[in-house]
Order: structure tokens, then sequence, then C-alpha cells
């Protein structure tokens, strides 16, 4: 009899479990994923590949995790990787490897079910390096996850929702060495504000012949978001262009001072080199300083444009050279224009 009972508890307590485990794993969502460089890769790439590759999985309603584990072997890269799928719940763990060589880009993805530990497959895509990187990411998984299902992302429950049953983590402790991440979420939060100075020679063009080859100096500030395959900032500009000035009755010397709004828009951002083009336009002072007449200041128009080619010795800092054109109205039959190569130190936060 004592048997029976035995069994009878036995048969009851695995019939209540079997059904949790079988719906918290039917409950696993997600991908948790390492994109790595390999050692002869430009380590310049890899925030973009990262990007591209969550960004082309939250377009499948998937939430995409990084794995954060630092020096890794190959040999546990895969089995520490599955351990930390299984404590996020995760559906698959994908990790790849992306190489450089000749300007074009290589990515190679391993996939894993999270519950099994098996691998599913691998793809890989080649890419020339530029402003389309998101598609190599788009090649891989096209070709990994064909045929395999993809639980959506969780939605967040109604306030009147009655909940039970142990609660989810909302985070992962920072001793689990992941971080969770929204992707895209980077992208908007981080590095809003570009701000760059830079300094260049002020060569006269056309009817400015009357001044002489001058400095000028420039500062620049935008707030940042994303527009299309790059990120539009607006912001301010100014600068100082200051240049010797001869006629026919006197010389002294010219100080032109624009200050305005500005826009700019970067692309190819994180890449060597990124690209930036701006304009900007407003009102300019000009001051004029001879022995003859004195000094003599008014307000005039002005307008600039120019490009860039930025090139990051860092993922917030760098160099950049611009070709800009300025033109300032003096009047209505004459202004002034000039050509600055310039070279400018740039931050972004």
């Amino acid at each position: 009899m004592r048997f029976v009972v035995i069994l009878t508890v036995a048969a009851l307590a695995a019939a209540v479990s079997l059904p949790a485990g079988a719906e918290a794993r039917s409950n696993s969502s997600g991908v948790l994923g390492s994109i790595d460089a390999a050692p002869d890769a430009s380590i310049a790439l890899q925030g973009i590949v990262v990007q591209a590759f969550a960004l082309q999985i939250e377009r499948r309603n998937v939430t995409f995790s990084i794995l954060n584990e630092k020096n890794l072997q190959p040999s546990n890269r895969a089995s520490a990787g599955l351990q930390k799928a299984a404590q996020l719940n995760a559906q698959y763990l994908m990790l790849g490897e992306y190489s450089t060589a000749q300007q074009r880009l290589t990515l190679v993805v391993d996939l894993y079910d999270a519950e099994t530990g098996r691998k599913l497959g691998s793809a890989s895509a080649t890419r020339t390096i530029g402003l389309d990187m998101d598609t190599v990411a788009a090649d891989v998984l096209d070709h990994l996850l064909v045929g395999l299902p993809l639980r959506s992302r969780p939605q967040p429950l109604q306030p009147d929702t009655e909940v039970t049953g142990p609660p989810v983590a909302a985070a992962i402790p920072p001793s689990t060495g992941a971080r969770a991440t929204v992707p895209g979420e980077a992208a908007r939060t981080t590095q809003l504000v570009a701000v760059s100075v830079g300094v260049a020679p002020s060569i006269p063009l056309g009817k400015s012949s009357y001044f002489d080859l001058g400095v000028l100096a420039s500062v620049s500030a935008v707030y940042r978001f994303p527009l299309g395959p790059g990120r539009m900032g607006v912001g301010v500009f100014g600068a100082a262009d200051s240049a010797q000035v001869s006629g026919a009755a006197a010389s002294g010397t010219l100080l032109l001072v624009p200050v305005g709004p500005e826009i700019r828009y970067f692309m190819n951002e994180g890449g060597f080199p990124g690209i930036v083009v701006h304009a900007s336009a407003g009102p300019a002072l000009m001051n004029v300083t001879t022995a003859y007449d004195g000094s003599l200041t008014k307000p005039v128009p002005y307008l600039l444009v120019g490009m860039s080619v930025s090139f990051p010795f860092a993922a917030s800092w760098g160099l950049a050279f611009d070709a800009t054109w300025a033109a300032f109205f003096e009047s209505q039959s004459l202004f002034l224009t000039t050509f600055a190569p310039e070279v400018a130190f740039y931050a972004r936060f």
C-alpha cells in the first residue's frame, strides 16, 4: 500500500512540474549574440556591424541581447554563450565573427538552439565596406532563420491583468556577464551631441580679390538624431575669418565673424572614413580697420556649405578634413567668397 501511495504522489508531482517546464520553454524568446572582430579586422567597424545585426533582428520583432563575456577562448565560447542564453531564457544563440580585407567585410555566424545546445547552421556574407552594411546582416539572417520559428518578444501586461506564478526578471544582474539591450537604443541614446573645432587658411575667390590670404577658425555644435541611413545634426556654427585688405587709397585688416544656425548630415559613421555634409546661413559681423577710415563695422548676411571626411581614432573622437565654401554679401552688387580647406578635431558624446 505504501508503495502505491509513493507512486501516486510521484506521478502527480510529474504531472504538475512537466507542463510548467514545457511552458517555460515555450515562453523562451529572443536572441543572444556576439559579433567579434577577427585578429586582422578593423576594430572600428565592430559597433557598426553589431548595430546592423541588432536592427535586422529587431525588424523581426525579436529581442536581441549582447553576450558581454571578456577573454573567451574559441573552445569555450559556445558553451559559455549557451549558459548565458539559458539564464536569459533566450530562444537562439548566435556567435559571429567578421574580417576585413581590401575594403570588403566578411561576416560568418553560427546559430545554436539555446534549449538543446545543438548547432542549427552557419552562414556567411561578404560586402564592400560602405553605407549599406546592414545588408550583410540581412543576408546572413535570411539564410540562417529560413524555416525556423521565431517567438516574438513578450508584450507588456495591461494594468488590470492578474499575474500568477513567479515574476519574470526585468533586467540582468551585472554579475551574469550579459547585457540585455533594445536594438537601436544605443544609436538613439548615445553620441547625441557632436562638437568640432577647426582652423584653415581662407583663400579669396572671384570678386573678393581685394583681400589677401587669411586665417579662418571655426566651431560647431549640433544635436543629432537618426534620419535615413545616417544622422541629422541641428545646431549652431560660429567662425572668425581675419585677412589683410589692400585698396587704392589705404590698406588694413578685415574681420568676418559669422554666427548662425547649422545643419549637418553624418554618413558612414564609425567607418573609415566617415562623411559629413553641412550648411549654415545667417548674419555675420564685418569689420574693416584702416589707418585712413579707422574702424568700420556692419552686419552682412552669409552662406556657407561644405563637406568633410572624418577619421576616427576612437569611438567618440577623431580628426576631420573639411572643404568649405563661404560667401559674405557686402552689398547687392558685391559679395566676398572664400574657400577654406580645414583641419578639425571632433568629439561626439
